[in-house]
């Protein structure tokens, strides 16, 4: 019996590892564009306030790419082909479950990040200030790419109310408008994040 648990393990093991980048289940569009790994070219540096002016917070889309209308589609697919450079303040930070993007997987799961234009002064404020914020999301593989990615570091952070700059790639997710004007601002996201940097010393240094 012990021996077929053992086995049971390798094999789940490896299934976890081959992850494809259209996940399992869900909108495989979508999951495509969670998982994607090269670093944008020339990330555009933005605010909070001019990245929630040049993007349209939500197109009352269908939950699926594939029943976008040509217009929407459209809209999302050109700026999904582009990084961008947000300047902030973590707000709050925690692991998100297992999402079909990653395959169900307990052990791969993505940061649920929220980046403000300030600080909070205290838990409750901070907490106040995510229905104003943007979300971004460290994915399995930058995690495992960046050893100092770990949630309880980004937890220091808000406490510190260290200034950030988190960089990554443009992505609409349609599944969250109950979430606008509550915890986010916006649908858009910076997902994948692919850098993370903190203002110390009078400079960047990134994690």
């Amino acid at each position: 019996m012990r021996y077929v648990l053992y086995i049971l393990l390798i094999l789940l093991n490896s299934t976890a590892s081959a992850c494809p980048p259209e996940g399992i289940g869900g909108d495989p569009i979508l999951n495509r564009q969670k998982n994607r790994t090269a670093d944008p070219p020339h990330p555009k540096p933005q605010t909070i306030s001019a990245f929630l002016h040049d993007n349209t917070p939500n197109l009352y889309t269908r939950k699926f790419r594939s029943e976008f209308t040509a217009a929407q589609k459209a809209y999302v697919d050109a700026r999904e082909k582009t990084g961008v450079m947000l300047e902030g303040y973590l707000l709050d930070a925690h692991q998100s479950g297992p999402e079909t993007a990653n395959c169900h997987q307990m052990e791969d799961r993505d940061f649920h990040v929220w980046l403000g234009e300030r600080a909070g002064a205290d838990k409750r404020e901070s907490k106040d200030l995510r229905a104003g914020s943007i979300v971004v999301e460290p994915t399995p593989q930058g995690q495992r790419a960046h050893p100092d990615w770990r949630l309880h570091y980004l937890h220091k952070l808000v406490r510190d109310g260290a200034r950030v700059r988190i960089t990554g790639w443009l992505m609409y997710d349609p599944e969250h408008p109950d979430q606008l004007g509550r915890t986010r601002a916006t649908l858009w996201e910076l997902h994948p994040v692919t850098k993370i940097e903190v203002r110390s010393g009078g400079r960047w240094r990134e994690l």
